[in-house]
């Protein structure tokens, strides 16, 4: 079930909403603000809650949180009470830990996670995700195979020497698509899961299926 909105690469409504004179950013406004508008066919953005009254322990669930990337936008944006507020509807849906996983390219706000778990006794995974720009590379394999459940990456950076080096520590590897570097289709698939890919993010979930 994918509940997806991608801004700007801090938060900008600019990026799907054309007809905004200044920008706006999706943090600044509150749930009724952002009801107002029509993300396509006339449904409205839900919330967490809204997706977990629904799909809680009955279809994995894969949070990705998201925070700014530009440092001064990023200062405005308080990511320590946003995954408060997601491990707290977790905790409060109950939802086992088999059946979801927070996910962001925004490592602190992991770290901040494990914290939380420390705290309250839960068990709630994480998976790093990387590649957030074609420049970045992956850290040394002892880096990126020394927290959370896994990590998630670019295709572009898959190698065998990736998922050998996470297997052999006991993490999962997930890959997400980039469109820019190939063609989704059965084919590529078939290519991920050989190369040993755990799981990977599509655009094209009836494809996969």
């Amino acid at each position: 079930m994918p509940v997806i909105l991608h801004g700007g690469d801090s938060g900008e409504l600019n990026h799907h909403f054309k007809h905004l004179q200044e920008t706006v950013y999706i943090f600044n406004l509150t749930h009724t603000e952002l009801k107002t508008f029509d993300f396509g066919q006339s449904e409205i953005l839900p919330t967490l809650e809204d997706l977990l009254e629904i799909a809680a322990n009955r279809v994995f669930l894969n949070i990705e949180v998201k925070a700014p990337h530009d440092r001064e936008k990023r200062e405005l944006y308080d990511y320590k009470e946003s995954i408060r507020r997601v491990h707290g509807l977790i905790k409060k849906y109950n939802v086992f830990s088999e059946n979801v996983c927070v996910s962001s390219f925004d490592h602190d706000i992991l770290e901040e996670l494990e914290t939380l778990n420390q705290l309250y006794q839960t068990r709630i995974e994480a998976i790093y995700l990387y590649n957030y720009y074609d420049s970045d590379e992956l850290p040394h394999p002892d880096v990126y195979t020394s927290k959370g459940l896994g990590i998630n990456i670019s295709s572009r950076k898959l190698t065998r020497e990736v998922v050998e080096a996470c297997h052999a520590k006991g993490k999962i590897v997930g890959v997400w698509i980039d469109k820019d570097y190939a063609r989704e289709s059965e084919e590529f698939y078939k290519l991920l899961l050989d190369m040993g890919v755990d799981f990977f993010c599509s655009d094209y979930p009836d494809l996969v299926y």
